[in-house]
């Protein structure tokens, strides 16, 4: 920038400090009266400001003079009206080594001025001072050293989940595979986050999801190789499916099975429908095989066995027998399977015999009717129970000409059948099935007539040990509803409504061979010390007008139907 020189003149002991303009400036003095102004002829116009150049703009100059014997004065002068820097100071003692340094700052702190000077005063003169200012522009621009650090960004190679779908509390093994190609700036680490259940771990690349409540989880990981840019991290998402831990309701899935066998000669899911309410219903109104029952019982018992989806006491009812349905029909449509197989020729195989019965009461454990009574430990059933567990075969025989899609006659009636889970049964071991049989293992209590060879239709009451152990073969508390004839073993209801009464909230039935059967059930208590109570099966109903709606109840009092 230009230097500017003022020139000073000294009156009378003053200085005047000055610069070549045509505007004089007014000064400020610190300690001091306001320094004389310089004659009205060297006045200029207000308004004007000191431009040292374009943009260049001073409004005040700050000046700073010293002198001898330790003299020292300071002050300001305003120029935003002038067009040079000019100031008579006054004030300063007659003397020699003095010495005046002015600074300013540009508007805006777009440069800075600064100059000094030396000078002697002599008394009443004027003495002139030139002052080089020497102006300095704050720096424009800049360069940048630009040093490029190249990093390959990781890629996730895929993300694993085994099993996609668990019951709740149940666990899923997570994985992901990436690779970093340059292996750095650091060694890959990973982020999971779930909207749902826990993680055993969020920062490994293989953690353990578990299941807290049914529905579908989305699980998101992200890897990193460390580098501080968050777009060069790589990310990916999967979904698993938590389910309602369902296998206490297998014995109704696998009844409807068997009864579905028994009714319409084959097991195929399209025979069942989703309805407005939400609930299994059967897209038939008659079963083929009743053609020569009059009160069409197996079309009457697959109506009260579906009845049980309005049991309030079972809040997961619905959901884990329609809404299961639902789902393994639509994965049983996606298979494309034409027809199903025919089922027939049906074998019970080991029935019980009153023998047998016998020889199990004792080792169960006595209650007492009405009364619960607590064990000091958890009751293990003695497997010698297993000798009552049911099964039959069924041979099967596809459709001539059906595009099958799915193996064997018995391969393909299992697929059928899945929709029924706990139906189809593994064979037992040791025994090989030929490819057009089957083996079901429904449970007995859903069965209406169990025992067609003995005098009684009810041997339980042959001896008074043994009833139905319907509280200790299911995690607590066991199975409570049953086949309606079970509470009516010699009089079932027919469609027709022509039956015994009906008794609304339970009732028992007066009969010396058919009375209602025995049963226990848990009535509370820990898992350490049970509490059961052993009594007689009652009805319940949803409707108790009408007996296609009605199944036997163990409990102590019949519970309200849902709707």
């Amino acid at each position: 920038m230009p230097i500017r020189k003022m020139t000073v003149g000294l009156f009378a002991a003053a200085a005047l400090v000055s610069a070549a303009a045509s505007l004089v400036g007014c000064s400020s003095q610190d300690g001091g009266a306001p320094a004389g102004s310089v004659s009205v002829e060297h006045a200029g116009s207000i308004g004007l400001d000191l431009q040292v150049g374009p943009g260049f703009i001073l409004n005040s100059v700050s000046y700073t003079i010293t002198g001898p014997a330790g003299f020292a004065k300071a002050g300001s002068i305003d120029v935003s009206h002038s067009t040079k820097i000019s100031a008579l100071i006054g004030g300063l003692p007659a003397g020699k080594g003095f010495t005046v340094t002015l600074s300013a700052t540009a508007a805006g702190g777009v440069g800075s001025c600064s100059g000094s000077a030396s000078f002697d005063i002599v008394a009443r003169k004027t003495t002139p001072v030139t002052v080089n200012v020497t102006c300095h522009e704050a720096p424009r621009s800049g360069s940048v050293l630009i040093n490029g650090q190249l990093n390959v960004c990781p890629v996730i190679d895929g993300v694993s989940a085994s099993p996609a779908e668990v019951s709740v509390g149940g666990s899923i093994t997570l994985g992901v595979a990436a690779h970093d190609t340059d292996a750095g700036p650091s060694a890959l680490s990973y982020q999971w986050t779930a909207s749902g259940g826990t993680l055993s771990s969020n920062t490994v690349a293989s953690p353990t999801f578990t299941c807290t409540s049914p529905g579908s989880v989305k699980l998101n990981v992200a890897v990193s190789d460390g580098d501080p840019s968050a777009a060069c991290a790589d990310s990916s998402t999967l979904t698993v499916e938590c389910s309602q831990d369902c296998s206490s309701f297998d014995s109704i899935t696998a009844a409807l099975g068997e009864l579905t066998a028994d009714c319409r000669g084959t097991v195929d899911p399209r025979d069942y429908v989703i309805a407005a309410d939400g609930r299994i219903a059967p897209a038939f109104d008659s079963c083929p095989l009743d053609a020569n029952d009059p009160q069409r019982s197996r079309m009457v018992r697959i109506l009260q066995l579906l009845s049980v989806q309005h049991a309030s006491d079972l809040p997961q009812v619905v959901e884990c027998t329609a809404g299961r349905f639902k789902s393994l029909k639509d994965k049983f449509v996606a298979r494309g399977i034409d027809q199903c197989p025919t089922w027939s020729n049906k074998k019970v195989l080991n029935p019980p015999t009153p023998d047998l019965i016998k020889q199990l009461s004792p080792l169960l454990p006595e209650l007492i009717d009405e009364e619960p009574v607590t064990f000091k430990e958890p009751f293990v059933a003695p497997p010698e129970l297993s000798a009552l567990k049911i099964k039959s075969t069924y041979t099967v025989t596809p459709a001539a000409g059906a595009n099958q899609r799915c193996g064997t006659p018995a391969q393909c009636a299992a697929a059928c059948a899945e929709v029924f889970p706990g139906f189809v049964s593994p064979s037992i071991p040791g025994v090989a099935l030929p490819d057009d049989m089957v083996m079901v293992d429904p449970d007995s209590w859903w069965d209406e007539e169990l025992y067609d060879d003995m005098a009684d239709p009810d041997p339980n009451n042959m001896n008074a040990a043994f009833y139905h152990q319907m509280g200790y073969v299911l995690p607590t508390p066991g199975q409570k509803y049953g086949a309606q004839a079970r509470w009516n073993p010699c009089n079932a209801p027919g469609a027709d409504g022509t039956t015994a009464p009906l008794v609304a909230g339970g009732g028992i039935v007066n009969s010396t061979l058919c009375q209602s059967e025995k049963c226990n059930f848990w009535a509370g208590g820990s898992a350490s010390n049970p509490s059961y109570i052993k009594t007689k099966l009652q009805q319940w109903c949803v409707n108790y007008k009408d007996p296609t709606t009605c199944l036997s109840y163990c409990g102590t009092r019949p519970p309200p139907p849902a709707f």
